[in-house]
């Protein structure tokens, strides 16, 4: 048994090399590799313990590589969040620490003028359609679109 737990932390090991994981992630992997289920639980409680795998840290650092590589709105954010297997309430509390609705705003605004720069039509209805559409797809709430759109200038 104890050759089987340091097999496991050697592969959870490898995999933490490669990027940051959430522990459902890495509970999925060991038990995908045949692990039974005191190895697992006690591998997981193992890194947990030594501060080498947390729910929190990566959810902190996915939200901050999402807003800089692959910017979204929040909505998006705590879906994509939540999918990976975070705890809502954890997802909801570093949403509020980590992305304030002026830094969701400003995401937005920016998102939008390159939108528009983009955008071939010359009515006003249909860069309003099309950069709302956008912004929706990218998981801005409404009263953020809505915001953006009057920044631009659009709406008046």
């Amino acid at each position: 048994m104890e050759n089987k737990f340091k097999d496991a932390c050697s592969y959870v090991t490898k995999l933490l090399a490669q990027y940051s994981r959430p522990v459902l992630e890495v509970k999925n992997k060991l038990n995908k590799k045949g692990y039974k289920k005191e190895i697992v639980n006690k591998t997981i409680e193992f890194f947990i313990e030594h501060k080498l795998l947390s729910d929190e840290e990566y959810a902190e650092l996915f939200l901050e590589n999402q807003i800089k590589y692959r910017p979204a709105g929040r909505i998006l954010c705590r879906n994509k969040m939540i999918k990976k297997g975070l705890d809502r309430d954890l997802v909801e509390r570093i949403l509020n620490e980590k992305f304030s609705e002026g830094e969701e705003e400003q995401l937005a605004y920016k998102l939008a003028i390159l939108k528009e720069k983009i955008i071939n039509s010359k009515t006003k209805k249909d860069k309003i359609s099309k950069i709302g559409q956008y912004l929706n797809r990218k998981g801005f709430s409404e009263n953020i679109i809505w915001q953006t759109l009057e920044a631009l200038k659009l709406l008046n």
